[in-house]
């Protein structure tokens, strides 16, 4: 659920400057190209729509071992979402985007970590029972 609001969100983020750039297509082409923060939240949002098309079942079943590979690209959408913010911000002593990156650096860390932390904690992960 979280990245079905994470995406609801990025539509209404992309729809407000849509509305804001009056919906003309070279405007819209020529910020892209001009803005770099632009440019990093377009490209985050092309790939966020990306894993919001391939979450159905249907699409989770078809795709089989890819669609993990495939949604592993939270981890690069996070970091573009957290530059684009930081680039956004108008002030250099705007703390605020450094605070949300660190916060979504700090739950990717744990969660690239988690496997092998609850590994070393509790010991192998397997169900197989040794039978003497």
């Amino acid at each position: 659920m979280i990245g079905v609001f994470s995406f609801f969100y990025a539509c209404l983020h992309f729809s407000i400057w849509l509305i804001d750039r009056g919906f003309d297509i070279n405007d819209i082409l020529e910020d892209i190209i001009k803005r770099p923060y632009i440019t990093i939240g377009f490209s985050a949002f092309v790939l966020l729509s990306l894993l919001a098309i391939t979450s159905t079942n249907s699409m989770v079943r078809r795709l089989g071992k890819r669609w993990k590979k495939l949604h592993k690209s939270i981890y690069l959408i996070a970091v573009l979402v957290s530059v684009h913010y930081y680039w956004q911000a108008k002030s250099d002593m705007d703390i605020e985007p450094m605070i949300y990156g660190a916060i979504a650096l700090i739950l990717l860390g744990f969660r690239v970590k988690w496997p092998r932390l609850r590994q070393r904690l509790f010991g192998s992960t397997s169900s197989k029972k040794n039978n003497p």
